[in-house]
């Protein structure tokens, strides 16, 4: 409810991002419901956006939670939003860089959602925030994976060219829309071990309306990137448009199916062993 309340304040070419967070609420508290956050030390949220996971977090456990985002704006949002809900821990909104970032004090658990999958080295942005936790700490991780995506009746080829254009527009900006299938390989060779992998798959026989909600929502994500995707090359004005319009045309009802990769890894100490007094504190 804060989230939607806020929702006349978000930029235009943000309200897709804004939405999402919203509409996937329920997946993604079922997931943090059952992590191991303990009830001490500081837990830091990477790519936290408008901060609904940094609360979430923040209302299961005592200690703070960095909420870092380098977007100032949606940091001041998610703030404003926070106000409303009430939780145990203390949000510290931080406006700063992932890949560089240091909190003040020893950490003993991260997450990161939807991040890894638009930065351009997700292997140096694993390797610092394994820098930064304590051993036996915890990485929460979940990306996307395009290769579980499916609808069928099948989308409207020019509707396709679409999407497949704004695949290499995130790709040349070094994003990467099939991370997810990545994760426990990148997730090891930054030293940490993986307790859990799951694809988190879901899949719907999607009626007339629910599917027009849908492509709403892919329209406005798909708005605020037409002006890079047509300065890129990646599509064509005529392109753009036949394939928008191919879109509105479909009118469902479609089988849909989406997947994220989600992974659970823990930072060991060299010898193997986590540390005593940290396996205390998170479990």
């Amino acid at each position: 409810m804060a989230l939607i309340q806020e929702e006349a304040r978000v930029p235009p070419d943000d309200r897709w991002l804004f939405l999402q967070t919203a509409l996937t609420g329920p997946a993604r508290r079922e997931w943090v419901a059952h992590w191991p956050v303990g009830p001490l030390g500081a837990w830091v949220d990477w790519g936290a956006a408008y901060g609904a996971l940094s609360v979430e977090v923040a209302q299961r456990r005592g200690g703070a939670v960095y909420a870092v985002d380098w977007s100032r704006a949606r940091l001041e949002a998610a703030a404003r939003c926070a106000e409303r809900v009430a939780h145990r821990g203390i949000v510290l909104w931080t406006a700063a860089d992932v890949m560089t970032y240091r909190p003040p004090e020893p950490v003993v658990g991260m997450s990161a959602r939807f991040l890894l999958q638009h930065l351009p080295d997700p292997a140096g942005a694993l390797a610092h925030w394994a820098s930064l936790l304590d051993e036996g700490g915890w990485l929460m991780v979940e990306d996307v994976d395009d290769g579980w995506t499916v609808e069928h009746p099948e989308p409207p080829a020019r509707w396709n060219t679409v999407v497949m254009a704004l695949q290499q527009l995130q790709k040349s900006r070094g994003g990467d829309r099939q991370i997810g299938r990545r994760l426990p390989q990148l997730l090891t060779e930054a030293g940490f071990v993986l307790a859990e992998t799951d694809v988190a798959l879901q899949g719907a026989w999607v009626s007339p309306e629910a599917f027009a909600l849908s492509r709403q929502l892919e329209r406005l994500r798909l708005d605020g990137e037409r002006e890079a995707l047509l300065a890129g090359g990646h599509l064509t004005a005529a392109e753009w448009e036949a394939g928008v319009a191919a879109r509105a045309a479909a009118t469902g009802p479609v089988f849909m199916t989406a997947g994220t990769i989600r992974v659970r890894a823990r930072k060991r100490a060299p010898t193997g062993a986590p540390r005593a007094d940290l396996e205390r504190l998170l479990t």
